[in-house]
């Protein structure tokens, strides 16, 4: 036999043994507790990535938290102030006595630089006294207007308008619009004059009488 012949010779051998070696499989037993440890080691290893996702989502927590904060502190004056507030501080009564009267059809009062009207030699409307309130954080001044018993309250809030509550109906009357809004027996109808929320309210005269006050500003 050549050396050749011993090569293949070996080779076939090995790879008899190899084939066996292959065929043979460990004992159900065996092959169970083998996975067993396995698994149990794999359960046992620390996972290093878990404290991370922890982390992540509780800082995500945190910035939605922070964000809702800012949300809420910054938006400016306090909330849940609307229209409807100063509609009730308009139909007060008057805690002081009427402003002066100026030669430009204005009386001498104004909030954030506007100035209520004088009524008085256009419809017979004097002034008859004024209240300062406050209406969502902001400060409410108001001029009640008499003719006989009947009584209109023209307040100016001060600061960003208040927002305008359900139920509320624009109008345009002489090309000014206006939102028109009832709450029980009152009346009242809300615009913006420079950035101001102003109201007229009553319970005694027409929604009509309301529209030619405020439209003759």
């Amino acid at each position: 036999m050549t050396g050749r012949d011993d090569r293949a010779a070996a080779e076939r051998a090995t790879a008899r043994i190899r084939g066996a070696a292959a065929a043979v499989r460990a004992p159900q037993g065996l092959r169970a507790a083998v996975a067993q440890e396995r698994l149990a080691a794999e359960t046992a290893r620390p996972r290093r990535s878990r404290p991370l996702i922890y982390a992540g989502a509780a800082a995500a927590a945190a910035l939605v938290l922070a964000l809702a904060v800012v949300l809420v502190s910054g938006s400016g004056d306090t909330p849940g102030g609307s229209v409807a507030d100063a509609a009730q501080v308009a139909l007060r009564s008057p805690t002081d006595g009427p402003p002066g009267r100026s030669s430009d059809g204005r009386v001498r009062l104004s909030v954030g630089g506007v100035r209520f009207p004088d009524y008085a030699e256009w419809k017979g409307w004097r002034a008859v006294g004024t209240r300062t309130d406050t209406v969502a954080g902001r400060a409410a001044v108001t001029v009640v207007y008499g003719r006989g018993a009947k009584r209109v309250g023209y307040t100016i809030v001060d600061g960003r308008p208040l927002r305008i509550p359900d139920g509320g109906r624009r109008v345009s009357y002489d090309g000014v619009d206006f939102w028109v809004l009832r709450r029980g027996d009152a009346r009242y109808i809300t615009w913006e004059r420079d950035g101001r929320t102003c109201v007229l309210a009553t319970r005694e005269t027409k929604l009509k009488r309301l529209l030619e006050f405020a439209a003759s500003i």
